[in-house]
């Protein structure tokens, strides 16, 4: 799936890119359990998903865990990014 993404976005295929980031929310558990998400997904494209309001996830406390998996998955590049991508992530929703 980000491997297609990825080519609509080269080709400005802005439709093809909104269609894609709505099935991505909506299987966003299976995606950020998947090796692509950690390989091919850049921080635009995570920090798109972490906005949606139809992102499908179990609790915020997943998609606060992907992001750090996608963080360490390449730490020296990615590090930079904690910041941006935790903003995006809706703490306030956490559970304790």
């Amino acid at each position: 799936m980000t491997q297609v993404l990825n080519k609509a976005e080269k080709q400005s295929f802005f439709e093809l890119q909104e269609d894609i980031f709505t099935r991505m929310a909506a299987v966003f558990k299976e995606l950020s359990e998947a090796e692509e998400f950690l390989e091919f997904l850049s921080v635009g494209q995570l920090c798109n998903l972490l906005q949606r309001n139809n992102l499908t996830v179990p609790s915020e406390t997943h998609v606060f865990s992907s992001v750090v998996n996608w963080i360490y998955h390449n730490k020296d590049e990615r590090l930079s990014h904690a910041a941006k991508l935790f903003r995006a992530v809706r703490l306030g929703l956490i559970k304790h």
